[in-house]
């Protein structure tokens, strides 16, 4: 298991799994039950009621669960470090080693990368958002 990407991605996931949940259930519970009977009434299944009446309300929390978790895991070092294989080579990881090493011109180049990465994925869940809801 040692050497692989499994270990990362799981510790990525658990460690943003609470917030994850308390947003999703608070999502949740804005649901109308109504909904899911009228739906249930008209004969449509679990999966279905799931993909067609539930998911679509809750769509802007996994857009926001999502960029939570992302921006979370692109400034953790911490458990990159002590769970990546050794050949891994991640943005954080990168500007690590270059800190260590007193490269500060190389580290400030990589962090000016992340940044727009994230910077990137902001406006592409924003688009999402925008198409997921046209009156925000």
């Amino acid at each position: 298991v040692y050497g692989s990407l499994g270990p990362l991605i799981f510790a990525m996931l658990v460690r943003d799994m609470p917030l994850a949940v308390h947003l999703f259930s608070a999502s949740l519970g804005q649901i109308d039950p109504d909904a899911d009977a009228a739906a249930r009434l008209a004969g449509a299944g679990p999966l279905r009621r799931f993909f067609r009446v539930t998911a679509p309300m809750i769509a802007p929390t996994i857009v926001v669960v999502f960029l939570l978790a992302f921006s979370s895991a692109t400034k953790d070092v911490s458990s990159l470090i002590l769970l990546a294989p050794p050949d891994a080579m991640t943005l954080p990881i990168l500007t690590f080693q270059y800190l260590s090493t007193g490269a500060f011109e190389s580290a400030a180049v990589v962090g000016v990368i992340a940044a727009f990465i994230a910077l990137v994925m902001t406006m592409l869940a924003l688009r999402v958002m925008r198409a997921l809801d046209p009156s925000a």
